[in-house]
């Protein structure tokens, strides 16, 4: 379901259909990686997904800015607080697990 009074709001009505595509997109992403071994996880994959919150924001008309992502750290096996981050949303601040295969040291080698 889509927030109709923000997207009024927004003044992005024209992009509903493109936002609620763009939004299936990453749950289809992450359907995809649910089924990816945790030793295969690849940066390129946090980096799409980085950037379809990029394309989201501009669908609804925001600033781009990474601070007021989410999606980062819902992404299927990521081991990063999920509550903590909800609480870093809009600052410049991400609590990371170093055991996160997505996010952690063990992603960086």
């Amino acid at each position: 379901m889509i927030n109709k009074k923000m997207l009024k709001e927004q003044k992005a009505e024209l992009n509903e259909k493109a936002i609620i595509s763009k939004t299936k997109e990453i749950y289809d992403l992450f359907k995809k990686v649910k089924k990816l071994p945790e030793k295969s996880k690849r940066k390129d994959i946090v980096e799409q997904l980085k950037q379809f919150e990029f394309q989201l924001q501009e669908l609804w008309n925001f600033e781009r800015d990474i601070k007021k992502h989410r999606y980062w750290y819902l992404i299927p096996h990521c081991r990063c607080p999920k509550m903590d981050n909800d609480d870093c949303f809009g600052i410049n601040r991400r609590i990371i697990n170093l055991e996160c295969p997505w996010h952690g040291k063990s992603s960086e080698e």
